[in-house]
């Protein structure tokens, strides 16, 4: 009996994280499925079938990679080039959140090892290479080249490059991760983060100590969130040694380090190593500054043995739970899950969309859920298509103005700020006159990371810095940094006040780096919406 032709698989299954909000997993392949299939919704909708015989694949084997059964970088890359996305969009955010939770996540089947030629690894070298004569503002390359070179040098068997070159690449990779926004800052920390798991991992260390060296160092948190991207004794040591650091902004890039080498590798070890610095760096702490809190941060988050055997060591009181400790309780994670699901809807509304329950999750992990690491990997995956990120950061900077709970209010700040997606935040001017310094900062920056215009007259005058509350003093100048707004920046460096080196540093480095330029070679697919339509206040739609 001849069998019945297996029926195409349809499109319109709902994918839903059906994990608790506060439980200890989630669903991570059923997000990384849902973002690839985005990447059709958003262009057109075509047909399983159609691009399947586009891909050279069955539509069973589309399907599964769109419910998160399988994962395949090679399909991936496809999917960028069918749907004209950013080059390394989809490969940059879903390998990123797949490093994140490699437990939990199902294996690559086909990994983006990067060309493994040797004219073609010498080609991209070269290529990178040749950049660097340019200025240090001057982007060597854009993100999906970044991300090729580090799959191929990534490759166990690629050893070829002098390590006095890989460090050059290396420092300005770094460099334009600090600056970037959009799918490209996604994408280059992946790249980072693969040359950190690579034979050249040990350089990625090297490029931090070199970084930390400038007396105002300002995009760090990045960098060494990439060199906890794998455990070893050079990474545990330098974190650890950063927490001694008097610079806030220092300290805290060696706190997130060692989180982060403590989920990919063993906490217990990390934290063992990295012990008597952490009680040496609280010794010394000056109680009510950023640093006092995100020391109390590790130290309570030590394993239980090891907190028993900081407790005698620890004579100073741990600074009050700041918003990075602040976990709601059931009733307010009730009541945040109905409104992230509100405005998840009217994300997909605008984008004529059906409803998204994987949507509504991201949202709430981004701003309200206290496990970092759920919030980051979700605004990496939001970002992947900055025609849905432009919507869902103009939904969550409402939900958190209208945030009754001040810390959770400035947690979705925090993680806007964080995520970099670059798109204007519609409404944006009431932070800007916020008492809040915090949120008054977080709103200036939104403003520069979408390339808007900082203020730099009355209460935002350079020369009148040493007025303002010390955080909102120090958001500005990363602001105008990022704005590249060069003005206030020399007038504050020739001041000699404490941000004068911040100030420096962002002269010598450069700001706003956006990959994102309207693309010449749009989306074959009929209906698609450009990447380079980010009105917010319209509708977007898409086709049939």
């Amino acid at each position: 009996m001849t069998p019945a032709p297996r029926r195409a698989p349809s499109r319109h299954v709902t994918l839903r994280d059906e994990t608790p909000l506060a439980g200890p997993r989630i669903d991570v392949n059923v997000r990384l499925g849902w973002l690839t299939r985005m990447a059709r919704l958003l262009h057109g909708a075509p047909q399983l079938r159609r691009m399947a015989a586009t891909l050279g694949v069955g539509t069973s084997t589309l399907h599964r990679l769109e419910i998160g059964e399988l994962r395949d970088a090679g399909l991936l890359r496809g999917y960028e080039e069918l749907f004209a996305l950013q080059p390394g969009a989809l490969r940059g955010a879903i390998g990123a959140t797949a490093r994140t939770f490699p437990q939990d996540v199902v294996a690559d089947r086909r990994p983006d090892l990067g060309p493994g030629d040797v004219r073609r690894v010498s080609a991209l070298t070269e290529q990178l290479l040749a950049g660097l004569e340019q200025p240090r503002r001057t982007p060597l390359a854009p993100a999906g080249l970044w991300l090729d070179w580090a799959s191929a040098l990534g490759r166990p068997e690629a050893v070829g490059l002098p390590e006095t070159m890989a460090l050059e690449l290396l420092d300005r990779l770094a460099a334009e991760l600090g600056r970037s926004v959009g799918p490209g800052y996604t994408t280059r920390y992946e790249a980072l983060s693969r040359m950190r798991s690579g034979p050249y991992g040990h350089l990625v260390v090297e490029v931090a100590r070199h970084r930390v060296d400038h007396p105002g160092i300002q995009a760090l948190a990045d960098l060494m969130s990439a060199v906890g991207e794998l455990e070893d004794e050079a990474a545990t040591a330098f974190s650890a040694h950063l927490l001694l650091d008097r610079r806030d902004r220092v300290s805290q890039a060696g706190v997130l380090a060692l989180f982060n080498l403590a989920a990919i590798g063993d906490a217990e070890r990390v934290w063992e190593a990295a012990l008597p610095q952490l009680l040496e760096a609280y010794a010394d702490v000056e109680p009510g500054t950023p640093r006092h809190d995100w020391l109390s941060h590790a130290l309570r988050s030590l394993p239980g043995r090891l907190a028993e055997k900081a407790r005698p060591f620890v004579r100073k009181r741990l600074a009050p739970a700041p918003l990075i400790d602040f976990e709601p309780g059931e009733a307010l994670r009730a009541e945040r899950e109905r409104e992230c699901r509100r405005a998840a809807l009217s994300v997909t509304d605008a984008l004529d969309l059906e409803e998204q329950p994987v949507l509504a999750r991201l949202l709430y992990d981004m701003g309200t859920a206290v496990q970092d690491d759920r919030a980051v990997t979700s605004y990496m995956l939001l970002g992947a298509h900055p025609e849905l990120s432009a919507l869902t950061d103009a939904a969550l900077f409402e939900q958190a103005r209208g945030e009754q709970e001040p810390a959770l209010a400035r947690r979705a700040a925090r993680q806007l700020v964080g995520a970099r997606h670059g798109a204007p935040v519609p409404g944006l001017d009431v932070w800007l006159t916020s008492p809040d310094p915090h949120l008054a900062g977080f709103g200036v920056r939104l403003r520069a990371l979408a390339g808007e215009a900082v203020p730099t007259e009355g209460w935002a005058a350079p020369d009148r810095l040493d007025a303002l509350d010390p955080a909102l003093a120090g958001h500005l100048v990363n602001a105008w940094g990022m704005a590249e707004q060069i003005a206030p920046l020399e007038t504050v460096r020739a001041g000699g006040g404490p941000h004068a080196s911040a100030a420096d540093w962002w002269l010598a480095e450069g700001g706003r780096l956006d990959d994102a330029a309207p693309s010449s070679s749009p989306s074959p697919w009929p209906g698609s919406v450009e990447a380079a339509s980010w009105n917010t206040t319209a509708t977007l739609r898409t086709g049939p």
